[in-house]
């Protein structure tokens, strides 16, 4: 080999002694001149060379790069038995723990621990085959006994799981180590959504008493099977968590996420959030208000992501506790003079949409043509004469009754102390006094709200929200047996036809013959109005525009904001096509 390279070296080495005893004959101007051609051919060649490398490659994600997000409030139970009342237990439970299904970035269930599931005894009975490659984060596998641990966990009452309502009547059965079998006492068709709750180890929580359940260390240092594990937590001199820091699992059984570590900064306003945020000292707000939204969404840094969240909120009619609220002409009157769209713009900054049913517009379940609603100032007006309220003395209020024993047209709404709501609230009570209602409004913390007023009825009229599941089941919400706490039926609403339509709609296996239910049901909500419902605002979640693969969509609830956070990255590499 040595001696090739010496033959070309003699052969060239004439060659180049010509060249540059030439170079130096030459005039600088000519010596510049071919030295400007050299430099323009060479710098088109690296071009051609680029564009060629650009043509045949493509952008790809890779692993690397970390995630910071910004929240109010703190953790307490990173445990998905204990986490549905708290929103950023359940966020950090979401990535920390895995479930038999899961939802998609539309809405839909895909299996994730469960490879698939199959249906039988006409709907009584739902039968999930497991993975049998996924691990716990230390190394034991998890079979069909974690599962069933999990469920009787929220099933038994000394452990108080808020999701202990959506497993009541359930039995679990496990045929092997990779089967788990649940039969239900009754047909219901949206049970597969029970299915996204996370699942805990059973060999790390079953020497845990109920009494020391909430207070055991694994609820903020959990072992689980995620796409991420715990890391790392750092508290202030006061015990309080300022940030939790979790990283990849290199165990996961699912598609490996592409960020290493996601850390969760957390603050006591949304003020101190945003500022944060604006400082680059966190990479997202794990949820934006629209007035907060309409502030960021013209900075560079940002994209604003809207997920929808199939939920409402509305005005709830307790006609106990208010007379003038059981004739169904004014609560019609108080439909019609209801500007929807004028709360969306001046609360919600747009960011919403109007609902007029209890099912929102975007379920295949809605009825358009029952969901009909008109706001109309003068037929609000009108029906209140009708009624018999009329302003006799002028003031603007009206009255029923003759002279001093004449009662005004009165309301009061209680809501939750929180901006949007009070804003809300403010609108709808100067657009109910234009058409002659007098309205108090009652503020209340949201502890306080749910103890005092909402758990025993203690209000005429309640704006409040709702969440639904994403394959709607109402009964909850509007069937006669749940008036009473723990039930949902703020309105106290009884009607015979629609508990029958909802009993058989939450059984029914056939989808157009269900679907038909929930839309007769509409028809007859909207009939007797025994609420007025009023938005769905768009969940709105600010990234910056570094953080790649978020995608927006339909969520269940906000922590499925990361559903597909594997997928999210902030790093690439190019790879030939």
């Amino acid at each position: 080999m040595n001696d090739i390279f010496e033959r070309v070296e003699r052969t060239a080495r004439p060659y180049i002694y010509g060249l540059v005893s030439r170079w130096a004959l030459w005039s600088p101007a000519k010596r510049y001149g071919i030295s400007f051609v050299l430099v323009v051919l060479l710098i088109a060649g690296v071009g051609i060379l680029l564009q060629l490398y650009a043509n045949s490659t493509v952008e790809v994600p890779r692993q690397g790069g970390n995630y910071s997000e910004a929240m109010v409030g703190l953790p307490r139970f990173v445990n998905p038995v204990l986490a549905q009342s708290n929103d950023i237990d359940r966020d950090l439970a979401r990535l920390v723990y895995p479930s038999l299904l899961a939802y998609d970035t539309e809405g839909g269930l895909v299996p994730s621990l469960a490879r698939s599931f199959e249906i039988q005894n006409g709907g009584r009975e739902y039968i999930f085959s497991l993975r049998e490659d996924a691990v716990w984060e230390d190394g034991m596998p998890i079979t069909a006994e974690d599962i069933a641990f999990t469920i009787r966990l929220i099933q038994d009452p000394t452990y108080s799981s808020p999701l202990r309502q959506n497993w009541t009547g359930v039995t679990v059965e496990t045929d092997d180590a990779h089967t788990i079998r649940f039969i239900l006492a009754f047909p219901y068709v949206p049970f597969p959504e029970n299915a996204t709750v996370g699942i805990l180890p059973k060999h790390i929580w079953n020497k845990v008493a109920s009494q020391s359940f909430p207070l055991a260390d694994a609820n903020l240092r959990p072992i689980g099977a995620g796409p991420y594990m715990f890391e790392q937590f750092q508290k202030d001199s006061s015990g309080y968590i300022l940030s939790y820091t979790l990283k990849r699992n290199d165990t996961y059984f699912g598609v490996a996420p592409f960020l290493d570590s996601v850390t969760f900064t957390f603050f006591e306003t949304i003020e101190e959030a945003q500022r944060a945020y604006e400082r680059k000292t966190v990479d997202g707000i794990s949820f934006v208000p629209a007035p907060v939204a309409a502030q960021l969404e013209n900075q560079r840094q940002t994209t604003l992501v809207t997920f929808t969240i199939p939920r409402y909120f509305a005005l709830f009619f307790n006609e106990s506790r208010a007379p003038a609220l059981a004739s169904a002409r004014v609560r019609e009157a108080l439909r019609h003079a209801t500007n929807k769209e004028e709360i969306i713009q001046d609360v919600l900054s747009g960011k919403g949409t109007v609902v007029n049913s209890p099912i929102p517009s975007f379920m295949d379940a809605f009825n358009e043509e029952a969901a009909v609603y008109v706001f109309d100032q003068e037929r609000a007006r009108a029906l209140l004469e009708r009624e018999g309220w009329v302003d006799k003395d002028g003031d603007g209020i009206r009255e029923k009754g003759v002279r001093e024993e004449a009662t005004p047209l009165e309301l009061t709404i209680a809501t939750v102390e929180w901006p949007e709501l009070k804003h809300a609230a403010q609108v709808l009570a100067r657009q109910w006094e234009e058409v002659g209602a007098r309205v108090v409004i009652e503020f209340f913390p949201i502890g306080e709200l749910q103890q005092n007023v909402i758990r025993p009825r203690e209000y005429q009229i309640l704006l409040f929200g709702e969440v639904l599941s994403v394959d709607p089941d109402p009964f909850s919400f509007w069937h006669s047996s749940q008036k009473k706490d723990p039930g949902l039926n703020l309105s106290l609403y009884e009607n015979n036809t629609v508990d029958k339509l909802l009993e058989e709609a939450r059984q029914e296996q056939d989808p157009e013959a269900r679907t038909r239910k929930l839309q007769d049901f509409q028809a007859q909500i909207t009939a007797d109005i025994p609420a007025i419902f009023l938005y769905n605002p768009d969940y709105i979640y600010a990234v910056n525009k570094n953080i790649k693969g978020v995608e927006t969509g339909v969520i269940a609830d906000p922590s499925w904001r990361f559903g597909n956070i594997n997928m999210w990255f902030t790093q690439t590499k190019r790879i030939w096509k």
